[in-house]
């Protein structure tokens, strides 16, 4: 038995949030299948009108079964903060990040579930799995938005920081599928509040396994949300990001960045 903690941060988009909860609860949970999974929400805003999801009948049972943890913020916090109050709730096998605007594919943790048991019973065990995740045409979200380019990388070790980071030999958005014992022991920056992802996973082991399945679906990028927003606080993040806990790999990757940032320049 497998169990799954998705981890999914909202903030004021209750219509989009109510189509990711319903994905998740839609997947199958019983019969011959060796998963279960717990969904945990924060809500980042806490001014915002849920009551589209609050007071939606399967959300309410599925709180009362264990299946949602809602916790809704105070006050608005940031992305990072809501992930790593979600990362301290986790009780399953694997951690799942699932963007409240992006919801899970048909039988998504059925694939995902498959592909660490083939795997985990010939005696290699998973910690850090990458799938795809993709519009709903079943395009990758890659430069060209044409084709998937990691095809041929299916089933092979890759290097976060050289292939993905570095050479962008990997390429493209991605669904993480992450050990939650590693998972716990990593944070996001405590001191930028939006963004800035590579600091989490920089934390985890150097290579992913990444496997060609469409196991998430967006929308894409929407116009003034956090992909835009994030440009124009590049430069105030990269000083803010100095104030984490640097080790030798992050250490050489501020060096690079604010090198970039002197140059007025955008990675």
């Amino acid at each position: 038995m497998i169990k799954f903690s998705i981890i999914t941060p909202t903030h004021n988009r209750p219509e989009l949030l109510a189509r990711c909860i319903d994905s998740v609860l839609s997947q199958k949970r019983n019969g011959n299948y060796n998963f279960t999974f717990e969904h945990i929400i924060i809500n980042d805003s806490p001014n915002y009108d849920y009551s589209l999801v609050s007071n939606n009948e399967s959300f309410m049972r599925a709180i009362v079964e264990g299946g949602i943890i809602y916790i809704k913020n105070k006050e608005n916090k940031g992305v990072n903060y809501s992930r790593n109050t979600a990362l301290q709730l986790v009780t399953g096998d694997y951690v799942i990040f699932l963007d409240d605007d992006d919801w899970l594919a048909n039988d998504a943790l059925l694939d995902i579930y498959n592909t660490l048991f083939n795997i985990n019973k010939v005696g290699n065990s998973i910690d850090w799995l990458i799938t795809n995740r993709v519009y709903e045409n079943g395009k990758s979200i890659t430069q060209d938005n044409t084709k998937n380019k990691n095809i041929g990388l299916d089933l092979k070790e890759i290097s976060y920081i050289w292939d993905y980071m570095v050479f962008k030999r990997f390429t493209g958005d991605a669904t993480h599928i992450i050990k939650s014992k590693i998972a716990r022991h990593a944070h996001f920056p405590k001191h930028t509040k939006q963004g800035e992802e590579f600091y989490f996973f920089l934390q985890l082991p150097d290579k992913f396994l990444y496997k060609n399945l469409n196991t998430t679906i967006t929308d894409g990028y929407n116009t003034g949300g956090l992909t835009d927003t994030l440009k124009s606080q590049y430069k105030n993040n990269t000083w803010h990001l100095w104030k984490e806990k640097l080790n030798i790999k992050f250490f050489a990757y501020m060096i690079y960045r604010t090198a970039k940032v002197l140059k007025n320049k955008y990675l």
